[in-house]
């Protein structure tokens, strides 16, 4: 789980920081404030600790330092795997600090400090107490806003001959976890009793097939669908159920997910909140961004209904362009003052002007 962050100068952040990170966070605020940026920052250095636990099973910060570099490069795809293009342009530093702790309750602080050195090339400078990560003890998941069971093949296709470009890692990651068969042996219980929810709710399943092109097909009443005839929206939500059926979302799992309501009907997203509140309690710690009402207010029904603490981060543009965050908690089902909020009421009441000029 994450612990805390800090983010000074990174992209438009000025500043960003949170002691106390909540079971689930959802960042909100208008186009162009960072909250993709965010998922995708701590996506790639959690990603990165994952990562150097499987290769290295002995002391080598050295490493280390190469796995987050060659992450984030291919998570953000700055131009010409130049990092120093994402530091905030009025300095020539920007740091991250993520306290992370892992399923056995091993605590790490990551930092990681940028460099522009020159204008021209930048040293990443690694400060970290992480000398050892066990094996199978992190476990990070990216649910990036376009579906990816479509355009399957042709994220791997991209990559392997367009050298990475055309869809960053968030994609490749996790097609790569969805070709992980499924099973039914060794997947909790209170997990496939989800599965059983997320099925109830696509009214069928998305299953793994090796009779078509494309790896999944959409299954219902027996009779099997081409995947790229299926709606988005199934499809979508249809992930979350292959990669708990496979177990890779799992108890410990840290799941950030790009606008879940993407495609989805508004009866859908309320039983979409409900399943990652569900998800919250297994043990999933969760981040989410979005725009949409109806996933901010269910998210504060919820949390008063479980008695459970769901935080915003309202992401804004202050007088000098830069980004900063304010938190909110949901836990009395309140919702914050934001965007969202505000939005729908200004809907309102031209409703009501129109209503009434007549």
């Amino acid at each position: 789980m994450i612990h805390s962050v800090n983010i000074t100068n990174f992209m438009a952040i000025s500043s960003l920081e949170n002691k106390e990170i909540s079971p689930i966070t959802i960042l909100i605020g208008k186009n162009d404030t960072c909250k993709t940026a965010v998922l995708k920052l701590l996506y790639s250095v959690v990603k990165s600790l994952e990562i150097y636990s499987i290769q290295n099973e002995k002391e080598d910060t050295e490493t280390l330092t190469q796995t987050i570099r060659n992450k984030i490069i291919s998570v953000f795809s700055p131009n010409d795997n130049k990092i120093y293009s994402l530091i905030n342009n009025n300095t020539d530093k920007c740091s991250i600090t993520l306290e992370v702790e892992d399923i056995k309750q091993n605590k790490y602080r990551q930092s990681i400090v940028f460099h522009d050195v020159f204008n021209s090339s930048t040293n990443l400078h690694i400060e970290s107490n992480v000398h050892y990560v066990p094996k199978n003890t992190l476990n990070s998941i990216f649910i990036p806003a376009k579906e990816v069971l479509t355009a399957f093949n042709d994220i791997q296709i991209m990559r392997e001959q367009f050298f990475g470009k055309g869809f960053d890692d968030t994609y490749l990651d996790l097609i790569n976890m969805l070709k992980i068969p499924t099973r039914l042996e060794g997947i909790d219980s209170s997990f496939l009793s989800i599965t059983d929810d997320l099925s109830a709710l696509l009214q069928g399943e998305i299953v793994q097939t090796t009779e078509a092109k494309d790896f999944f097909v959409f299954r219902r009443k027996g009779i099997k669908h081409d995947i790229r005839q299926t709606a988005e929206g199934i499809k979508k939500i249809g992930v979350l159920d292959t990669l708990i059926r496979n177990g890779r979302l799992r108890k410990g799992t840290i799941l950030f997910i790009d606008e879940p309501e993407n495609n989805l009907h508004p009866s859908a997203i309320r039983a979409l909140v409900n399943m990652l509140m569900e998800l919250s309690r297994q043990g999933v710690q969760i981040f989410i961004s979005t725009h949409n009402y109806f996933v901010l207010k269910q998210f504060a029904v919820c949390a008063k209904r479980d008695k459970t603490d769901v935080v915003t981060w309202n992401m804004e543009r202050d007088e000098n362009d830069s980004v900063v965050a304010t938190f909110s908690s949901m836990k009395d089902g309140i919702l914050p003052d934001n965007d969202i909020v505000n939005e729908s009421l200004s809907m309102f009441d031209d409703e009501l002007q129109v209503m009434y000029s007549e």
